[in-house]
């Protein structure tokens, strides 16, 4: 799935399952398929798992511009928003 932050950066993302919603957050140079066992466990406890891929990482979009750790920040924060997560 994709996700377009506030600056027109296309972010992908995977969201799953259903119940108490967790979010997973690779480090730097990392991409969501690391969680695949982890998002396994989390599904087989009733849980929605989302995973993403940082602008410049994995399958999202590649930019040169807004490489901070604030706009990440504000890239998680609109994500959140965006699935309408508590």
């Amino acid at each position: 799935m994709k996700y377009m932050t506030d600056d027109k950066v296309e972010l992908d993302y995977c969201d799953q399952g259903q119940g108490q919603p967790v979010i997973l957050v690779e480090g730097f140079g990392g991409y969501q398929e690391i969680w695949k066992l982890q998002v396994k466990y989390l599904l087989e406890m009733n849980c929605r798992v989302i995973t993403y891929d940082h602008r410049n990482h994995g399958r999202s979009q590649r930019t040169a511009a807004n490489l901070s750790i604030e706009q990440l920040t504000a890239d998680l924060a609109g994500l959140i928003d965006y699935l309408k997560l508590d």
